[in-house]
């Protein structure tokens, strides 16, 4: 339904611009731990990281860590609110966030956004793939998706809804590679889960559309245009994990 680039920011006052997905890896990994060795100046990274809970966290581990486990010494913040304020107050930090965000209206503070093997990120590179930390944002259905269902998908891929689609952080799913509108196209998903026996409870009932959160699915890449994905449910949040930030948590 929508695609999302997950831009790795940094202090407005860091020189470093460019980092590769290689560099990105070692320092979340608690490998590179100084901006002198990725060109910057002496100073230590101060790590910011999601919680397990943040799709987000899981799109950048699945895309930008392969395999590596993350620094244990990172900060761990539950929404991207958060992450944008540490940063633009750290001079030393780098975390990372949905593109969409980086220039938030609701912010007082700025930050940097780098680019990633020499890649900014930007609407057009995240659409097109080229932007290598990105992801597609989907719609689940049981079956072929028929009636109210379709047209309800029809309607939010629409250009009427594209602007929320924006203002909501990411970039609309019909936007072509030379800024067109392209009809969607469905695929086909296996369940991992293990269907209930007759003998099972029932499922509970699914909660008020308000109270929903849908589930990120990670774009493997496999042409420009076509990807396949792999999902991940959301672990609970921590207790303890603060909220100061009325920011969307992804």
């Amino acid at each position: 339904m929508a695609h999302d680039g997950i831009a790795v920011i940094v202090n407005e006052e860091n020189p470093v611009k460019d980092l590769s997905v290689d560099q990105l890896r070692d320092i979340y990994a608690g490998k590179i731990t100084n901006w002198k060795e990725v060109g910057g100046e002496d100073l230590a990274i101060q790590l910011v990281n999601r919680d397990e809970a943040s799709g987000t966290r899981e799109a950048f581990k699945s895309i930008v860590m392969d395999g590596a486990p993350f620094d244990r010494r990172a900060a761990v913040l539950s929404g991207t609110g958060q992450v944008r304020d540490v940063v633009s107050r750290s001079r030393g930090a780098i975390g990372y966030i949905s593109m969409g965000f980086v220039d938030s209206k609701y912010a007082t503070t700025s930050v940097s956004a780098l680019s990633v093997n020499g890649v900014a990120p930007s609407e057009d590179t995240i659409s097109t793939g080229e932007y290598p930390i990105s992801r597609d944002l989907y719609f689940f259905t049981k079956g072929e998706p028929a009636g109210a269902v379709d047209e309800y998908i029809d309607y939010v891929l629409s250009d009427e809804m594209a602007p929320q689609i924006r203002e909501a952080g990411f970039i609309p799913a019909g936007t072509d590679e030379k800024g067109g509108s392209s009809p969607w196209q469905p695929t086909t998903l296996t369940s991992r889960r293990t269907p209930p026996s007759p003998a099972s409870s029932p499922p509970p009932p699914m909660p008020p559309a308000a109270n929903v959160t849908s589930r990120s699915c990670r774009a493997a890449p496999t042409s420009k245009r076509r990807r396949s994905s792999t999902c991940s449910s959301p672990a609970p949040s921590w207790p303890w994990s603060r909220s100061s930030s009325s920011s969307p948590s992804r």
